[in-house]
């Protein structure tokens, strides 16, 4: 996982932990002994803070000044997720004054069933559930978040007994409500993979579904091209 932040990029390195590079030089700056999750699956960093989300469900806070690690989500920490299930905090992202996280269930991880995804947000103090299963019916994953026009987005991919495995685009906005922007589109496809990506390039968004580009601007969605065929 890659994540640049000013003239800093950061990178998460599994089972070695967490690395910042200034252009000349490499520096380890949380390679797990802090506790014991090794392995980051998540990275955010502004001037003041990098967060980690690491395997075991945990976000970790570290001060960049003085290299100090916080846990400061998961596991009940500050109103957050608990231990039923929540194993990965899968991505992380800065939106309206709020910390974001996606959380998956170790047995969605393993098995493709159980708790599934969830979508968090933290205030600084305390941590909130944005919608139980905000894909609709069960997410159970969510990989990539960019915001868009004042939005936060997201794909969220997921099985149910009536449309099996499916996925579709979420927003959210700044009060946290969440709508779905393709008019309640669902992609019923087993090559649907919501972590395929997510970008904004030339004020549209771009996001992929299924063996498909799509982009949209806030109003029309269009698809691109369908990379089978390119």
């Amino acid at each position: 996982m890659l994540f640049r932040s000013g003239t800093t990029l950061w990178v998460t390195v599994p089972s070695q932990g967490v690395f910042s590079y200034n252009g000349s030089t490499w520096s380890s700056r949380w390679d797990g002994s802090s506790n014991t999750y090794p392995s980051s699956n998540s990275i955010l960093a502004d001037s003041t803070y990098v967060y980690y989300g690491n395997d075991q469900g945990t976000v970790v806070r570290d001060t960049i000044a003085n290299n100090t690690d916080t846990n400061i989500g998961g596991h009940n920490i500050n109103s957050s997720w608990g231990n039923k299930g929540m194993r990965r905090v899968t991505s992380l992202t800065n939106f309206n004054g709020y910390l974001y996280a996606a959380t998956a269930g170790d047995d969605w991880y393993n098995s493709g069933n159980g708790w599934g995804a969830q979508l968090w947000r933290y205030d600084g103090t305390n941590w909130s559930v944005i919608g139980a299963n905000s894909g609709g019916f069960i997410t159970q994953s969510i990989c990539s978040m960019t915001v868009y026009k004042n939005k936060l987005y997201y794909y969220a991919h997921g099985n149910s007994n009536l449309l099996g495995v499916y996925s579709r685009l979420v927003s959210v906005d700044a009060d946290g409500n969440i709508t779905y922007p393709e008019s309640g589109t669902i992609v019923t496809d087993n090559t649907v993979d919501a972590c395929a990506g997510m970008t904004v390039y030339n004020n549209e968004l771009y996001f992929s579904s299924g063996m498909n580009l799509k982009k949209y601007d806030g109003t029309t969605m269009t698809t691109v091209a369908n990379m089978g065929t390119i």
